[in-house]
């Protein structure tokens, strides 16, 4: 197996920076699918509790990871400003002089490229701006265009093209999606959970039960 070949500390910050914004995509993407795709029981349990608070939190944690999504495709500049993007990779010196670095680059560029095309409109028409003609004939659909398996798919992407270049670089490969959430939306929902059985215990016996508690905590 060769050497990893390194990078400098202007490359490897670049490389760090990515890498943290790629998963904190990811770990927004799981608490979103761990919130409100883990079936029907679940969702009945969110609505019951919260209802408004977790659509509103839907919403604003659907369109974060759009317009990260947008953000990583974006051109290396806006507006004369650099940008941090998955673009930056092809400009770093140790890429560009590795032919077979600066191949797998391009390749998962122009993959990404494509993946990207959708959450780009979707930005410029929903979130940067709001579209005129989008605006007043909406469509009526929460995200127009895009499915579950695109987002995947693009977020399956950026991985695949961080750990192709990062990975032989400094030997770093970084399983993306299993990203632990420690505290996250399992805890919530599993509190939810027993507050909805303690709440369907008669009174009387929940009060049993509080004073049993106290009397052993008093000694």
């Amino acid at each position: 197996m060769p050497e990893p070949k390194g990078a400098s500390p202007e490359s490897a910050a670049i490389l760090d920076a990515l890498e943290g914004y790629i998963t904190e995509l990811h770990s927004e993407w799981k608490t979103l699918l761990e919130l409100f795709a883990a079936g029907q029981q679940t969702s009945k349990l969110l609505n019951d509790t919260a209802g408004a608070l977790f659509d509103t939190l839907y919403r604003v944690l659907m369109r974060d990871i759009l317009l990260g999504i947008a953000r990583l495709t974006d051109p290396l500049k806006t507006a004369g400003k650099d940008n941090l993007v998955l673009e930056r990779v092809m400009q770093l010196p140790e890429i560009a002089a590795d032919t077979e670095l600066a191949t797998a680059a391009a390749e998962g560029l122009a993959e990404i490229k494509s993946l990207a095309e959708r959450f780009r409109d979707y930005r410029n028409k929903y979130l940067a701006h709001l579209d005129l003609p989008t605006s007043l004939a909406p469509s009526g659909d929460v995200l127009p265009g895009i499915k579950r398996e695109d987002v995947e798919a693009v977020l399956a992407a950026f991985a695949k093209l961080f750990n192709r270049v990062d990975g032989p670089l400094r030997d770093r490969y970084v399983l993306f999606k299993n990203v632990a959430i420690i505290g996250g939306p399992k805890n919530l929902i599993k509190a939810f959970e027993d507050s909805q059985m303690w709440r369907s215990v008669p009174r009387s016996e929940r009060i049993r039960i509080v004073g049993g508690l106290q009397k052993k905590r008093d000694g």
